[in-house]
């Protein structure tokens, strides 16, 4: 019985003791890893392991392999491709900034047409000058971007008008229209002046429209000189009804009656402008003397 009461405290003595050995024993192992792996972080930290260009993304090797030549190339050529798109972005940004510019200033300063009447003249009958029932009618086909008409319209006629017109001999003057040199324009300047004359005319302002038509005459034949809003603004330096001539212009009233001038002029044989015709006779010269000629002969029968 004592041997059973002391068999249990011995044992655990002897567990006891066991235990506390393998504690030192695991204790002493782990100091000496945590000394090993003191000595390998400070080793690191003293001598880091240096970085090689191929470890980073820029400038280095992607993957930390070094580029072939193919592979060099190609990436010089793509740089020369960004740069050389970079310069063509910045002059469309340059040009389209430009013709802003330009436009702005071209819109802000209003247009200034030449020989401008200081009263206005309202027509007796638009398209026609002189007595409704002449003996001699004197037809001219013009069109409104031919130099020609305009060197006729500022030199000849004003002789034709002295010399007959105004001296009351029974000559009737009618301009008609040949809108033919705009035939491949998008723009439409012949025509587009035709309508616009016809628009002068509903306010019976056609022979004013007309004289300055030829007399703010473009430089050169579809340059597109000639738009709406410049023909509005003509209008307006006449002091037409701006408000009734745009909206008759606009509403493109006279389109198809432009067109229907140009086939006219065309079925009567008539291949360019300025072409005359005496009493229904056409005059193979536009020279004044010749038409002279021609009117004094038709006024003599």
């Amino acid at each position: 019985m004592p041997f059973l009461r002391v068999y249990p405290v011995v044992k655990r003595k002897i567990l006891l003791n066991s235990m506390a050995n393998q504690n030192k024993s695991k204790q002493g192992a782990n100091q000496v890893r945590n000394s090993a792996g003191s000595q390998k972080t400070g080793d690191l930290q003293s001598n880091p392991t240096p970085l090689t260009p191929n470890s980073t993304t820029s400038g280095g090797y992607p993957n930390g392999r070094k580029l072939t030549p193919k592979q060099e190339a190609s990436r010089r050529r793509a740089r020369k491709r960004r740069r050389l798109q970079l310069l063509i972005t910045g002059a469309i940004v340059l040009v389209i900034a430009t013709a802003l510019i330009v436009l702005g200033v071209s819109i802000s300063q209003p247009t200034v047409f030449k020989s401008i009447p200081a009263t206005a003249r309202v027509d007796a009958r638009p398209f026609e000058m002189g007595p409704a029932d002449a003996k001699v009618v004197v037809e001219e086909y013009g069109d409104y971007q031919c130099p020609f008409c305009k060197q006729w319209h500022e030199q000849v006629q004003p002789r034709l008008m002295a010399d007959f017109i105004n001296a009351n001999k029974s000559v009737k003057f009618v301009y008609k229209h040949f809108p033919f040199l705009d035939a491949n324009s998008a723009a439409r300047e012949s025509h587009l002046t035709v309508e616009a004359a016809y628009c002068a005319s509903d306010q019976k302002r056609f022979w004013d429209y007309d004289d300055a038509l030829y007399n703010n005459q473009a430089a050169s034949e579809n340059s597109g000189y000639w738009t709406n809003d410049r023909l509005k603004a003509l209008a307006k330096a006449l002091q037409l009804d701006s408000a009734a001539f745009n909206t008759c212009l606009v509403s493109n009233k006279y389109r198809s009656q432009a067109a229907n001038d140009a086939t006219a002029a065309q079925n009567r044989g008539v291949t360019g402008t300025p072409t005359f015709f005496v009493n229904g006779a056409a005059v193979k010269s536009v020279d004044y003397a010749d038409l002279k000629t021609a009117i004094d002969a038709a006024l003599n029968k």
